[in-house]
């Protein structure tokens, strides 16, 4: 191609955007770049060359993007920025780690760190209720904040939390699920935010636990008094510490009793 058909005299940042399936999305082979009706060369060879590089393309990225909707358009949205991935494989040791950042958007805006938004971190854990030391009341019930804390009332177990940056490191040997969900609860406004990110570890050896019922699962006319078992690997184990606790309709945890020696 020769002249300077779109009088372009300086370099222009452009966008293309392709939807792609995000579950099963691997890598990017290849890139082909081709036009359509663009003013065909003209002249000898010879011309060709000395008008060369006329179109050049520069910089070529591929950056993977989510589709906004319409409430991170319009409010306030909260996702992560995973940079080594979501997932630890058998190819992973002690010094493997995976960092979680929180990026806010106010209508479409990323907030920047200058603003100085309050963080706190937490990990699932079902036996987290108010009454227990690593409760957090921006996390709620059924998860250990994982924020540096000051200790108020050692016996009565009141702390008080500190905020902490917009960036959390889960270490390989911390990550010792098969699936670690990871919580963020992000203050702004005086209002607060929450998101959920599952880091998980491939290579975890966890015992698989089930819970079976000796009268179904379903009541009728409310009439019926099931007894729930906790299995380990499908066998009843008596050295472990249980928990038990029932979600209610908002998904909010309350506790039921806590034994060490009672699996049912």
């Amino acid at each position: 191609m020769v002249d300077n058909p779109y009088r372009l005299n300086y370099g222009t940042r452009q966008y293309q955007i392709f939807d792609i399936d995000g579950s099963n999305f691997i890598r990017v082979e290849s890139i082909e770049i081709f036009n359509k009706d663009f003013p065909n060369a003209t002249g000898t060879i010879k011309e060709e060359k000395l008008n060369s590089g006329d179109i050049e393309i520069t910089s070529l990225e591929i950056s993977g993007a989510m589709r906004m909707s319409e409430k991170e358009i319009n409010g306030i949205a909260i996702s992560f920025y995973t940079p080594q991935g979501t997932f630890f494989t058998d190819s992973s040791t002690s010094e493997s780690y995976k960092t979680i950042t929180t990026q806010v958007k106010v209508k479409g805006k990323l907030i920047s760190a200058a603003q100085k938004l309050d963080f706190y971190w937490g990990v699932e854990n079902a036996s987290i209720f108010p009454s227990n030391e690593y409760y957090n009341k921006y996390l709620g019930r059924g998860w250990k904040c994982l924020n540096n804390k000051n200790i108020i009332n050692e016996t009565e177990s009141i702390v008080e939390w500190v905020p902490a940056k917009d960036t959390y490191i889960l270490n390989f040997e911390n990550a010792t699920a098969r699936d670690n969900k990871i919580k963020v609860a992000v203050i702004y406004n005086n209002t607060v935010f929450t998101k959920e990110i599952n880091i998980q570890n491939l290579s975890a050896n966890m015992p698989i636990l089930t819970i079976e019922s000796d009268s179904g699962t379903k009541f009728y006319y409310d009439i019926g008094h099931p007894t729930l078992t906790c299995k380990i690997n499908n066998n009843e184990l008596l050295d472990y510490e249980y928990h038990w606790a029932y979600e209610d309709n908002v998904g909010i945890l309350h506790e039921l009793f806590t034994t060490t020696e009672q699996n049912i």
